[in-house]
């Protein structure tokens, strides 16, 4: 089940126990049971990976004591900068791999990460860096599989924790706070960022897009900066001079640089990072005495250094600007848990189901951004009834995660998803008051009254994620094709036809606008990745300001609908210390149990209009909420109500007889 998820194409190599070496040629197609030989999977396609692998070889390289110490340094800095991980350990050799998925839609190249390689391999005696720096054979032995000597590679933790950490993956940001952390200034980003000056230049030549103020008070915009607090770590080494224990600075050099790309990043300015040192009256004597060996060029030194770490924080601004604005596709108030292949799979079939049902209609491709928003959502709540996973999320909060969608077309959705038969969703629960509608993500069936299935194939290129906003802009019927050709490596456009069940000049023209806007390039007939991020697309149109702005007003709408519910059943039939003092014409004429379901179902109706008459109130919260049927009868056929129903009133005069005509 992790095999596929590591592995950056469908292909392994096996090991010959007759070379002692693994096969240069790659066999196609992941096998379903682990062989009985070693196997290692690529980490690289097209140059690119989408997971950092860290091999930690006791073996050859160190003693299994070192390699202990080694991972649990490691870890503590991954976990420290918002990285996801799992691991499994060799049973014969103690060796160690650590696998760390990086952000959603982030993919590197061995320039991006070599710096860091190298620099972990003189803090780790253990690390053995040469699968991440070989983009054409770089391979790694997944877990569950043997190893050489004819051991098995453990899982540590359980299969439901990898599967979860693989599913939310890591931070945005990741990188850039790893790199921070241990110094490096000089590697370059994993996205594409702004033109920067080059290192030792004066700052007044920085990108005015990007940095405001002149001089020494030349600051990094509020809109990209990082809104945490410096590190104890930082703090400490800027007050004392002494480095932390781990040995995650092998000089003071590092050190100090990783000081200053802290500041830069967080919006500080050389003349409040001079403030801080002694001669100005701060408490920095840790970082003043790093540079005591300059002597007479130490003021010199200090702006040198801090210019390369705002060229190093111009480099990443795309990164830094994605972790301020919270860019993660899901809102606020959502925390991924827990998640399992089901969820894939139900996507899949639904997939499958809206292919047939619309399958020349523009409506697909937004049922299909619901559709996945919704299994996204049961994924980070992790919710189970009868083994069917349950979303309960209100239309606000689906609307983030399907791509800035508006409300009204979600809930349009929603409702012709209730309304077709064989849908794959079905509402077990209306919303009321403060609980939102709670749907069973349920299996969809034809017209026949069959269920679908689904193989693997159509699984494995199903991404159970939010929908990235640069989707809102660029149209979703080409996030699918993307998809296919980003994470799913398919590269001939038949074969994304075939795929998408797209008409011919339909795959053609969106193939060809995603080729515009940089996110595809064709090269001898086959479609590879382009240089344009989906990131740089959100942040040219606005769309992180436009999603926080829209988040703000749910949260504005949410506070005034909470404080009308409060207002409104705090004011009415409040609960008495003396109920039997009341008269009886104001007592609750129900129990408490049925006064609370009432409640319930009425708080849905919203806030009434002030002119809005009592009978046309009571209506609504029939027709509403109740789902009873008002019938209009005609009035020759429309019958009174019998006496002993009607509200009581003045007494009926007495009728005169009946006079009987004359014949």
């Amino acid at each position: 089940m992790l095999t596929p998820l590591i592995a950056a194409r469908r292909s392994h190599r096996r090991y010959n126990l007759a070379t002692k070496t693994y096969d240069n040629r790659a066999r196609g197609y992941l096998p379903r049971t682990p062989p009985a030989v070693a196997v290692c999977v690529p980490i690289f396609h097209s140059g690119y990976a989408r997971c950092l692998v860290f091999d930690l070889d006791a073996k050859s390289r160190a003693s299994a004591a070192q390699v202990a110490a080694d991972y649990a340094r490691l870890t503590a800095w991954i976990s420290a900068a918002g990285g996801r991980y799992i691991s499994d350990t060799s049973t014969t050799s103690a060796g160690r791999h650590i696998y760390v998925p990086l952000p959603a839609g982030v993919a590197i190249r061995r320039g991006d990460i070599e710096t860091l390689m190298r620099l972990l391999a003189r803090l780790l005696p253990s690390l053995d860096i040469s699968p991440m720096l070989n983009p054409s054979t770089g391979a790694i032995a997944p877990p569950g599989s043997t190893s050489k000597q004819g051991g098995i590679r453990m899982l540590d933790g359980t299969l439901g924790d990898a599967v979860e950490a693989f599913t939310t993956r890591s931070d945005r940001g990741f990188l850039a706070r790893l790199t921070t952390s241990l110094g490096i200034t000089g590697m370059p980003p994993a996205t594409k960022g702004p033109t920067a000056p080059r290192p030792g230049s004066d700052t007044n030549m920085l990108d005015t897009r990007w940095w405001a103020g002149s001089g020494d008070n030349t600051r990094l915009r509020s809109e990209f900066r990082w809104s945490t607090h410096l590190p104890t770590t930082i703090t400490n080494y800027a007050q004392t001079g002494t480095r932390p224990a781990n040995r995650r600075w092998p000089t003071h050099s590092e050190a100090r640089q990783s000081v200053l790309a802290h500041c830069a990043v967080r919006g500080w300015s050389l003349a409040e990072v001079r403030a801080q040192l002694p001669q100005r009256g701060g408490d920095w004597t840790g970082l003043s005495a790093a540079y005591n060996r300059y002597q007479r060029n130490t003021d010199s030194q200090l702006r040198a250094d801090w210019s390369k770490a705002c060229y190093w924080a111009s480099r990443i601004t795309e990164e830094v600007r994605a972790s301020a604005h919270k860019f993660p596709q899901h809102t606020g108030g959502w925390a991924p848990r827990t998640t399992t292949t089901r969820h894939a799979r139900w996507l899949a079939a639904s997939t499958a189901w809206v292919d047939q049902q619309w399958p020349n209609a523009a409506r697909r491709w937004t049922v299909l951004a619901v559709l996945q928003a919704l299994s996204y959502a049961s994924a980070t709540t992790g919710t189970l009834v009868n083994d069917t996973p349950v979303a309960e999320i209100g239309v606000r909060s689906l609307s983030i995660m399907a791509g800035l969608l508006s409300e009204t077309t979600v809930a349009a959705i929603l409702r012709q998803l209730r309304d077709t038969p064989g849908a794959p969703i079905l509402r077990v629960r209306r919303a009321a008051g403060r609980l939102a509608d709670r749907y069973a993500l349920t299996t969809p069936v034809n017209a026949q009254g069959k269920p679908y299935v689904v193989d693997e194939t159509a699984t494995r290129r199903i991404q159970v994620a939010p929908i990235h906003a640069a989707w809102n802009v660029l149209g979703l019927r080409g996030r699918r094709v993307f998809e296919l050709v980003a994470f799913s490596g398919l590269e001939r456009i038949e074969d994304i036809r075939a795929a998408t069940h797209m008409s011919r000049s339909a795959c053609y023209d969106t193939t060809l606008s995603l080729i515009v806007t940089g996110l595809l390039t064709r090269e001898r007939g086959r479609l590879r990745r382009g240089t344009v991020s989906l990131d740089e697309i959100a942040h040219a149109h606005g769309l992180p300001d436009r999603q926080k702005t829209r988040i703000a007003r749910h949260r504005i709408e949410r506070h005034q609908w909470w404080t009308w519910l409060q207002a409104r059943f705090d004011q009415q039939w409040t609960p008495d210390p003396t109920p039997a003092e009341l008269p009886r014409s104001l007592a609750p004429p129900w129990e408490d149990a049925d006064w609370a379901q009432w409640c319930d179902a009425v708080a849905h109706a919203g806030p009434p209009d002030e002119h809005l008459h009592h009978y046309a109130a009571a209506t609504h919260v029939l027709t509403d909420h109740l789902e009873a049927e008002q019938v209009h009868t005609p009035p020759r056929y429309r019958r009174h109500t019998p006496d002993q129903h009607r509200p009581p009133g003045p007494p009926r005069p007495q009728q005169p007889p009946n006079k009987v005509s004359r014949q």
